[in-house]
């Protein structure tokens, strides 16, 4: 039922009866949805709570939790969501092609479907077009403010992006951060 893309966001606990939390989000997240993911579970250490992010979970909240702050970040993961949909669905720069509603990128060879975070890294990069992006920037935007900036998460997605896309798409400018060339 949750890969339908009928839900405006899904909360996953990762202890379920019947089969484990991350088999849940690995699979959402290779059916390349747009629906934000926001896993739950009882003190994570570091390392599961960024294997869910890098997986493609758009939060992670430990328990136990205030049911506020819960709500607080439900609330905002579905305005971004609201945010991006209102946006216009289709934009070119130079090669690249992306397309908001459809969650997808094309550079020439046909659309590529994004996972969430991928196409919010691409999206960020191909509004700075040219610029130099920096690491933490795009965690501010893509992750939010609070998530650890020594984590490589940035580094993961830009790598997934290059293989999809093209090796050539976006360049690392070493010790400063990323810029999109869509020539």
């Amino acid at each position: 039922m949750a890969s339908t893309g009928i839900y405006d966001l899904i909360l996953l606990d990762l202890r379920l009866p019947d089969i484990d939390g991350t088999e849940v989000l690995a699979s959402l997240s290779a059916s390349s949805t747009s629906v934000p993911i926001m896993v739950v579970s009882a003190s994570p250490g570091t390392d599961e709570r960024v294997r869910c992010l890098q997986m493609g979970a758009s939060d992670f909240i430990t328990k136990p939790f205030a049911v506020a702050e819960l709500v607080a970040r439900v609330d905002v993961r579905l305005r971004e969501r609201r945010a991006r949909s209102d946006t216009s669905t289709v934009q070119q720069m130079g090669c690249l092609n992306l397309n908001a509603r459809a969650r997808s990128a094309d550079v020439g060879a046909g659309p590529v479907h994004l996972s969430d975070r991928e196409y919010r890294v691409l999206d960020f990069l191909a509004a700075h077009e040219g610029a130099i992006v920096g690491r933490e920037e795009l965690l501010a935007d893509v992750w939010g403010y609070w998530f650890d900036p020594g984590s490589n998460l940035v580094d993961v997605i830009i790598a997934r992006l290059r293989r999809k896309l093209s090796p050539s798409l976006i360049e690392t400018v070493r010790n400063v951060g990323y810029r999109l060339e869509a020539h």
